[in-house]
């Protein structure tokens, strides 16, 4: 019985590959989500899921190496659910943070390399007083166009 952060972190690293190969079993067959996170935080006696993130801030941490295989996997799914030509990105309103940004950047880039158009949008009527369009520039001074 795992009772302690510790103990969960030694099942965890002592039994990665099972774990793994389990988790592969349960989903063979069905269809995953495209990309999601889960938040989880650790307390002093327990360590909780707190926030499952289907579309999360992130995708600017993979390395560049990995991310010619998530573009591959990605036109892979979306050609497996039927033809695309465009896809939408609803963005988040906070468009301050500049590492969200970064983000949005780089998810394009995966999908203009899966072969797709992508064009980033947003419904928050705030976001637009004199335009249809709002330019920005991410962390790591990419150009980023949410339309409305």
């Amino acid at each position: 019985m795992i009772t302690t952060k510790q103990a969960l972190e030694d099942f965890t690293t002592k039994d990665w590959w099972a774990i793994n190969a389990f988790i592969d079993k349960e989903f063979k067959g069905l269809p995953a989500p495209i990309y999601s996170s889960v938040d989880i935080r650790e307390g002093q006696f327990k360590v909780a899921p707190v926030d499952h993130n289907m579309y999360p801030a992130g995708l600017n941490n993979i390395c560049a190496r990995d991310l010619e295989a998530c573009s591959d996997e990605l036109r892979k799914t979306l050609n497996s659910m039927g033809p695309y030509k465009k896809i939408g990105v609803l963005t988040e309103s906070h468009t301050k943070n500049t590492f969200y940004l970064d983000h949005l950047a780089i998810l394009g880039k995966m999908i203009r390399d899966a072969g797709i158009a992508v064009r980033f949008i947003s419904f928050d009527e705030a976001l637009f007083p004199s335009a249809t369009s709002l330019s920005l520039l991410s962390h790591s001074r990419f150009d980023i166009l949410i339309e409305k």
